[in-house]
């Protein structure tokens, strides 16, 4: 019995390794020869009940090979399961991305296991998940279609962050007992706050993000705890405190730093809604919309900091330009409209205080250096050495 694993909505650019995984980007027909003519056919019939969103068979996906097994090796139940831990890991490098990257969405990740068997290639077994067991049913292959959700279907490559990508693979393999199972369980509440389906509130997905949050910082289940560990490891060059900002509401009596005002607030509304509440009458310095946006931009900066913490990670001098434009976006309101000055719909508040952070990066390395040269004591003429060389 062959078994394929792919995702049939995920167009990867080129190939990753993970772990125990290899994602291979796929083209129907096998152009580049990777695979036999055999393994291609099979593949191919496999791949032809997928359709784009125009009902066409799908061209292209990722296909994924397990260990040392052949790609249509049949797999164990734990295999499986391993299989499916990892394409969390694979899809969180993905978000982690979109802003580097291309933009995705955790259902593009999707990932499908289709057995065939050699004797009969013209039925195909569906097996489906219920509560208590599992449903199967058994049709033939051209009477069945598998459509891209209409949310993924503009998707169509996918960039990883690779050394994100390695950092969580050594912190799977390193870590201890206690921290693997909360960093994989907040990225698990992460991907699933990301699907873009309209099947996902967004009060559901304000209490995944605040579970994010909560499990990969070891935090208890109040505002305060939460807000100040998020603050303690978010840490930009120039901070806004709270009294100071734009966003300031009554509220805020302290001196405290903008992030950690945005946080606490973040997680007090969640509890209205993980009580039943669709909406809150809390006073608020940021709508949902925002709120949400703020998340999954500061969740992602917040793993790379605490991977860089311990040393499993170096932030790039573009990451710790995001982790120092994230207070300046809290307090910029109306952030997610157009800027006055935009010069297309890639140009956002977000783009510019980024772009921003980083020049300001830039020209302080180049005053570090200009000082250090200028520190320097001048060579005094006997310290020269003798040039070597004739006149004419």
């Amino acid at each position: 019995m062959a078994l394929l694993q792919f995702m049939p909505w995920c167009q990867m650019k080129k190939a990753y390794k993970m772990g125990e995984i290899d994602l291979i980007p796929y083209s129907r027909s096998n152009s580049t020869g990777e695979f036999s003519p055999e393994t291609v056919e099979l593949i191919d019939q496999i791949l032809s009940p997928y359709k784009d969103i125009r009902g066409r068979s799908i061209n292209k996906c990722t296909i994924i090979q397990y260990g040392e097994n052949d790609i249509l090796d049949d797999l164990t139940e734990e295999q499986m399961e391993v299989t499916r831990e990892l394409v969390q890991l694979v899809a969180f490098s993905g978000l982690a991305n979109r802003d580097s990257g291309s933009y995705c969405n955790l259902d593009c990740f999707s990932v499908y296991g289709q057995r065939r068997s050699s004797k009969n290639k013209k039925m195909i077994a569906i097996i489906s998940r219920r509560r208590g067991g599992r449903a199967l049913l058994a049709v033939p292959i051209d009477e069945v279609v598998f459509s891209v959700p209409p949310h993924v279907s503009s998707i169509k490559g996918v960039d990883l962050d690779e050394p994100l990508l390695e950092a969580l693979g050594s912190f799977r393999e390193s870590a201890n007992p206690n921290d693997w199972p909360r960093l994989q369980n907040a990225i698990s509440s992460f991907n699933l706050a990301n699907t873009d389906s309209e099947l996902f509130n967004y009060q559901t997905e304000w209490i995944l993000l605040c579970s994010a949050f909560e499990r990969v910082l070891g935090a208890k289940s109040n505002d305060k705890d939460i807000a100040t560990k998020f603050t303690s490891a978010i840490t930009p060059a120039n901070g806004i405190l709270a009294p100071t900002s734009r966003r300031k509401i009554e509220r805020w009596q302290t001196e405290r730093p903008l992030r950690y005002e945005w946080m606490a607030e973040f997680y007090r509304v969640r509890n209205d809604f993980a009580h039943g509440k669709l909406s809150t009458r809390q006073p608020i310095a940021w709508n949902h919309s925002e709120h949400i946006f703020l998340a999954c931009i500061g969740f992602p900066l917040l793993v790379r900091s605490i991977l860089a913490n311990d040393s499993i990670y170096n932030l790039s001098e573009t990451e710790q330009s995001e982790i120092n434009a994230l207070e300046v976006l809290m307090d910029q309101p109306d952030f997610l409209s157009e800027p006055p000055d935009a010069s297309s719909i890639l140009d956002t508040y977000w783009s510019k205080y980024v772009s921003k952070a980083e020049n300001e990066i830039f020209w302080q390395k180049m005053e570090e250096k200009l000082k250090e040269y200028m520190d320097k004591e001048p060579e005094s003429p006997q310290d020269r050495e003798p040039e070597i060389g004739c006149k004419d």
